[in-house]
């Protein structure tokens, strides 16, 4: 009878202390690694990807036109003299750049790679479907190549819902030793297109200037996307969302480019 309870009692101390290590080894953990939630590197899963979903330009739009070609000399570096906009290719060999925007007065993106020394004049222009001037203006490069924006002045007048809007950057540069002035230009097309009530709504629930481009990214509105986080990252703020929603377009190179003041 003795030897039975000595085995049960062998048993029972066994159970108890298998039951005990796996909590033991966990203190033990706990202790060498104190704070170990807090001290871990979070991964971002949470957080919101800029995804630009790109629409299609519909009935109405713009033809496409055949991308030309531009002169090496004339250009600082190997990056391309271009409007910052998504590009629609036709099977024809023709693409279309162009967005859509909510705004009244929308900003106009372009990457300029000429160097201040070889730009004599640069100008402005938008001009409706029609080719009938809205607004022109001269515009001062003094610290490029680099990415500039443009913007309407408050004295313009809106631009109309679901009409087309062409957008010019004319620049005048020589080549280096050269008395030769060559005319360069890049253009791109902006459609004011107005937002239903439900995204209003949406809109209406943050005051967050990241979440606000997530969401216009998210519905196709490119040129407001592209405004938010190109004033975020020029402010020193947002550098990997503006890189991530122009390496979406294949903007991959200029998506490192310094942002110009306007």
């Amino acid at each position: 009878m003795l030897k039975i309870n000595f085995y049960g009692l062998v048993l029972a101390v066994n159970l108890i202390l298998i039951s005990f290590v796996p909590v033991q080894a966990q203190s033990i953990i706990n202790k060498a690694t104190p704070n170990s939630q807090s001290s871990t590197p979070r991964t971002n899963s949470s957080k919101k990807k800029i995804v630009f979903v790109k629409p299609r330009p519909g009935q109405g739009a713009p033809r496409g036109t055949k991308p030309a070609g531009s002169r090496s000399c004339l250009i600082a570096d190997t990056l391309p003299f271009t409007p910052l906009l998504p590009v629609t290719k036709y099977a024809d060999n023709t693409q279309l750049a162009w967005s859509l925007t909510t705004q009244e007065r929308p900003r106009f993106w372009f990457y300029v790679p000429f160097s201040a020394s070889t730009t004599k004049e640069a100008k402005f222009s938008l001009r409706n479907q029609l080719g009938e001037v809205i607004y022109e203006t001269p515009v001062k490069l003094n610290q490029i190549p680099g990415v500039i924006s443009i913007s309407l002045p408050d004295t313009k007048e809106p631009l109309e819902i679901n009409k087309w809007y062409q957008s010019y950057l004319f620049i005048s540069t020589s080549c280096p030793n050269s008395y030769k002035i060559e005319k360069k230009e890049a253009s791109g097309w902006v459609k004011r297109q107005d937002i239903t009530l439900e995204q209003k709504n949406l809109l209406d629930k943050t005051n967050l200037s990241l979440e606000k481009a997530t969401f216009y990214a998210k519905n196709g509105f490119w040129n407001d996307a592209i405004t938010i986080l190109g004033e975020l990252r020029r402010n020193g703020l947002q550098n990997h969302e503006w890189k991530e929603l122009l390496e979406s377009q294949g903007f991959y190179n200029i998506a490192t480019e310094p942002i110009l003041g306007e």
